[in-house]
């Protein structure tokens, strides 16, 4: 059998699979969300759809559904909505009596759905990106994140790590806005870009009249503007 067959093959099976990644949370794509008799099965009661511009919410009434617009490419923002994700899982888990559990899924439970996950578990029991992809592989043989998210997450990881030491922070810039222009009620707070990276110049020169800004400093204070309400 060639890779190109071993490949395909595995593809077809994990297709089809309802995967547990860990306790709570699960893992799969459209052909196991639009089957209600493998949601019974497993026992799921929440679902995030990381495709809720392509998948549409098949069980919304008899489910409880966290709608994402996220795009399977690397300069997609995933980052915005991990800590979003995180509360969605945990607050599931405690539901129907501490039984509730969580499907993530996207088109092929590949990328997408699979770096919410592995972020999940980065901040459940506190591994590394590396070591966690591993454990998620393991258990869904075609778990392959883009490289942008794959380097959000890594960013993302560090900061985590680096902030909880004394002097490890630096200032961040955030601009609240919406997730997607699929459902602009649904606002998050996306990092301002700024030259250097982290730990550059942050200037008023970087607001907008017309936004709402969240500026983080390196002590952990933070402060909100809100724009043209703001006192100049």
């Amino acid at each position: 059998m060639s890779e190109l067959q071993i490949r395909r093959e595995k593809f077809s099976h994990f297709e089809k699979h309802c995967t547990q990644i860990t306790e709570g949370l699960y893992v799969a794509g459209d052909l196991v969300a639009k089957n209600r008799a493998t949601l019974d099965e497993h026992g799921i009661t929440h679902v995030i759809n990381c495709v809720g511009f392509l998948i549409p919410n098949y069980f919304e009434g008899d489910m409880t559904y966290f709608p994402l617009w996220l795009h399977d490419t690397p300069n997609e923002d995933i980052i915005c909505v991990v800590y979003d994700c995180i509360d969605y899982v945990r607050t599931s888990h405690r539901s129907h009596d501490g039984q509730g559990r969580t499907l993530v899924h996207c088109s092929q439970g590949v990328s997408r759905s699979v770096s919410i996950a592995i972020a999940y578990v980065m901040w459940k029991d506190g591994g590394n990106y590396d070591e966690t992809f591993k454990v998620v592989k393991a258990r869904r043989g075609i778990a392959n994140p883009n490289i942008g998210f794959t380097s959000q997450i890594l960013i993302w990881d560090k900061r985590r790590r680096t902030e909880s030491l004394p002097g490890g922070g630096v200032d961040r810039l955030y601009v609240i806005a919406p997730q997607s222009e699929h459902d602009p009620k649904y606002l998050v707070a996306k990092q301002v870009t700024i030259g250097g990276g982290d730990g550059g110049k942050i200037g008023v020169e970087l607001l907008d009249s017309r936004c709402v800004f969240v500026f983080q400093t390196k002590s952990g204070v933070v402060y909100v503007w809100l724009g043209k309400d703001s006192e100049s």
